[in-house]
């Protein structure tokens, strides 16, 4: 703050606004430079510790997902550790009696080569939208399987039309936004997630 007020609460109020420099005028250049330069160096501090924590945050958002797609993987080829699974369980907070149903991502690929140019980035695009409408909002879990294709594992509902209903909405955004036709194949419902892999063969 640069006042001329000589004010003492002018001065207590910035004391409770956190305010870092109180200046009176008239003010010595050297003063003022010193003050700006802190305010700089203040700014860039907070800045990197900004970029800092979104990086960690990213690392660990990216280590996570790798540790359940590797699970996920694990779990319908049946390999999956029971600890491994009840560590999902408590992090994702799922039971291991839900229900769940496999889909699988299938996009329909056309006779022209040009689908080929962009078909790396739709699959991601894909991928992400699986993961912000099922991972993020508990519904579910997305991983890539071995032969590289996109798998969720829906929890299913009480109702049995709940998921085929969900299923026709997640081929009409999928379509949407990469463009492309896909196949959404669904497995028979399994009585848990430890039995996905029935389901995922089922599909």
């Amino acid at each position: 703050v640069l006042t001329g007020y000589d004010s003492f609460e002018y001065a207590r109020q910035c004391c409770r606004l956190e305010v870092h420099d109180f200046l009176l005028k008239p003010v010595d250049g050297p003063d003022l430079e010193q003050a700006v330069k802190k305010q700089l160096d203040l700014l860039r501090a907070a800045r990197e510790e900004k970029e800092r924590q979104q990086f960690e945050y990213r690392m660990e958002g990216i280590t996570e997902q790798y540790w359940q797609e590797k699970l996920c993987r694990d779990l319908v080829k049946g390999r999956a550790k029971e600890e491994e699974l009840n560590r999902l369980c408590r992090e994702r907070r799922c039971s291991l009696c839900q229900e769940v149903q496999a889909i699988v991502v299938l996009p329909v690929i056309e006779k022209e080569k040009s689908w080929k140019d962009h078909y790396e980035y739709q699959y991601l695009t894909a991928k992400n939208l699986c993961i912000s409408l099922y991972d993020a909002c508990g519904q579910g879990l997305t991983f890539e399987d071995e032969l590289g294709r996109i798998v969720i594992c829906m929890f299913a509902g009480k109702q049995y039309d709940e998921v085929e209903e969900r299923v026709r909405d997640l081929k009409e955004i999928l379509s949407e936004e990469t463009g492309r036709q896909v196949n959404l194949l669904i497995g028979c419902r399994a009585e848990g997630l430890k039995y996905l892999q029935t389901s995922y063969e089922d599909a």
